[in-house]
């Protein structure tokens, strides 16, 4: 790394198209696109205003990569820095991204624009100098990213260090990024795993989706008891070649199965596993026959959760019995009412006949018992 002697006028500057914080489908995308994506999602706002208050501090220099033939720069390090301020110099980039322009009252004065149009940088020889630093800073230092940003860089890196021939490339990685060999394994793995049905089993919809949004659950999913063996993932061991080679066997039906239930379906706002507290139990769910059916049946986790625990029946009968209960308590203290809670009476009173009545016939003992 060597500190540039002279400061880089913010129009030479690139963001970078392969910023893990990117997702997937980003991962390449034009410059304007890139920086629409950072105004959406990065709070640039909040950096504009602290440099316009405060300037742009001296040790948050940008991180940068040798001027291409351009004399253009890619900013590996500090892509968020970049575009606030390519936002409110309101640069090409900015234009071309057709974000609004920031407005505040009084309106900057000239001189406070002009001292941001240069900014302090550091340069890299290339990107390969940047990993330890980023590795550290990003992954288990003090600015961590999301984990799907997390596992999408330890991806790269292994990958990088296998086609130099490292014959341990997780621990390698791992000492890198200030964790361990287990701890890269299971990020690598859990990626790779939806790189595979992305790329592989033509579930790229879903996939990338599991990928941006719900990458967390995933990882803790394929940590339980059934998941794996429920998608048919092989075993996986220390080594590099066991863990490429676990998706060979993927059964391209389930794990669609799954990835539609980490993704809402069917005009749902949320999807069907949608809290990470619930994944051992969508996990139990997945190794018992009798729970899936339920789960396919009636779209309710917690009753098959219930059935995979092996809940009870008259336990079960028992919390439905309080749930009517409390709902007509609810209804003598006057809440409102729709034509539709009388279509759901009527069906819990079927239903309820129903139940009634094949208990009767299969237990003579209750008989007797009053309706």
């Amino acid at each position: 790394m060597e500190t540039l002697r002279d400061k880089i006028e913010v129009g030479s500057l690139l963001l970078d198209p392969k910023n893990p914080r990117l997702p997937e489908d980003l991962q390449g995308a034009q410059q304007a696109v890139i920086l629409a994506y950072l105004f959406e999602h990065d709070v640039l706002v909040e950096l504009v205003d602290s440099y316009v208050s405060n300037g742009f501090f001296p040790n948050e220099q940008l991180l940068v990569l040798p001027p291409d033939g351009n004399g253009k720069r890619i900013v590996v390090e500090g892509n968020r820095r970049l575009g606030a301020l390519k936002y409110l110099l309101r640069d090409k980039t900015a234009v071309a991204a057709d974000l609004p322009a920031h407005v505040t009252d009084p309106p900057l004065a000239e001189e406070v624009l002009n001292s941001l149009r240069s900014v302090p940088a550091v340069e890299l020889r290339d990107r390969d100098e940047l990993s330890s630093y980023l590795g550290f800073r990003h992954i288990n230092g003090p600015k961590t990213w999301a984990p799907e940003a997390k596992a999408r860089y330890q991806y790269g890196e292994v990958e990088k260090e296998h086609d130099s021939g490292d014959q341990n490339p997780f621990y390698t990685v791992g000492r890198k990024v200030g964790s361990n060999a287990l701890g890269v394994r299971n990020a690598y793995h859990a990626y790779n795993t939806l790189r595979f049905a992305r790329d592989e089993l033509d579930l790229r919809s879903l996939a990338s989706a599991v990928l941006s949004k719900r990458f967390g659950v995933w990882t803790r999913l394929l940590g339980t008891a059934n998941a794996a063996d429920f998608i048919g993932l092989a075993p996986i061991k220390q080594d590099y070649d066991s863990v490429v080679a676990s998706t060979s066997t993927i059964k391209r039906d389930k794990m669609e199965s799954v990835l539609r239930d980490l993704t809402p379906q069917d005009g749902r706002l949320r999807p069907l596993l949608n809290d990470s507290r619930d994944v051992t139990g969508y996990s139990d769910v997945l190794g018992d026959a009798a729970a899936m059916e339920v789960l396919r049946r009636y779209n309710r986790l917690d009753l098959a959760i219930e059935i995979a625990n092996g809940s009870d029946f008259d336990n079960r009968l028992t919390r439905l019995s309080e749930s009517l209960k409390v709902a007509t308590g609810e209804v003598l203290e006057g809440i409102s009412i729709t034509e539709n809670s009388l279509t759901l009476t009527q069906a819990i009173l079927r239903e309820a006949r129903n139940l009634d009545s094949l208990i009767r016939t299969n237990f003579a003992d209750v008989g007797d018992l009053e309706r």
